[in-house]
């Protein structure tokens, strides 16, 4: 699993490569400590990595799902654990849940498993 976030936000320039390799993840070329049970990486201004998860894993309706992630804090630069819960409500909406960050809300899906609504945070527009 690679990822590079790269480009200006505000008045700052960012640049991260996390990788896992083997048993760990890295850093900018750091080893992170603690990270070595989580398999999926997620961005936290995008909610194109919860697609990842979503496809990996098979969720049951009204079964909650606990899939912890390692998490690149935008705002920090730091790759943390995030803990998520997912549960499947009814076809293409599932309850997501991430209480160290105090979010939880109703996801609307496309068909293709890519999240239509985050709520608060992001929704696609229609196409045209």
């Amino acid at each position: 699993m690679l990822g590079r976030v790269s480009g200006i936000a505000g008045d700052r320039h960012v640049d991260h490569f996390v990788s896992r390799q083997g048993e760990g993840w890295t850093l900018n070329g750091e080893k992170v400590p603690g990270l070595e049970h989580l398999i999926d990486l997620d961005l936290s201004f995008t909610p194109a990595t919860n697609l990842v998860q979503l496809r990996r894993v098979s969720i049951s309706k009204n079964e909650p799902v606990q899939l912890p992630v390692a998490w690149l804090d935008f705002d920090t630069g730091k790759l943390t654990e995030l803990k998520q819960t997912y549960q499947l409500r009814a076809d293409m909406e599932v309850w997501y849940e991430a209480p160290s960050v105090g979010y939880k809300g109703l996801f609307a899906l496309e068909s293709n498993g890519f999240i239509r609504r985050y709520p608060d945070l992001w929704e696609a527009e229609q196409a045209l």
